[in-house]
């Protein structure tokens, strides 16, 4: 497993360096990953400091929100699609 891993991580890492950002679907079609497990990846990835997460957006119409998450965003949930910029280099 830890060899699969690895030739993962490599794939991403060689594949954003030479391609630059892109989303994590296109990256996932690139290595031959879902989109999920491209973000799973970057996550560890961007906690390692090996890659940055700089921008995120909301969807439209999210998922799902539990009350209490829907409460704590208020007013500024109602917007249509928002980007956040996330602090890191």
């Amino acid at each position: 497993m830890i060899n699969w891993w690895s030739e993962i991580e490599h794939g991403i890492v060689e594949c954003l360096g030479s391609g630059g950002p892109m989303s994590p679907g296109a990256l996932g079609r690139r290595v031959g990953i879902s989109e999920g497990e491209a973000i799973a990846f970057l996550c560890m990835l961007a906690r390692e400091r090996k890659v940055s997460i700089c921008l995120v957006e909301l969807h439209d119409e999210p998922a799902s929100r539990t009350a209490r998450g829907a409460a704590g965003l208020g007013e500024q949930a109602a917007g249509s699609r928002q980007t956040a910029y996330a602090g890191g280099n």
